[in-house]
């Protein structure tokens, strides 16, 4: 990956989140990055 992000890709998050399927993900930090933290570790 390794790319900026957009607003769809945020949508996308929150949507998932808002969603059924995120119902058991509490407490989490979910970083929409791109991979891009990834670059400054190294």
């Amino acid at each position: 990956m390794r790319r900026f992000i957009d607003a769809a890709d945020i949508a996308g998050a929150v949507v998932y989140m808002a969603s059924p399927a995120g119902r058991y993900v509490s407490g989490q930090v979910l970083s929409v990055d791109g991979a891009t933290e990834s670059l400054r570790s190294s």
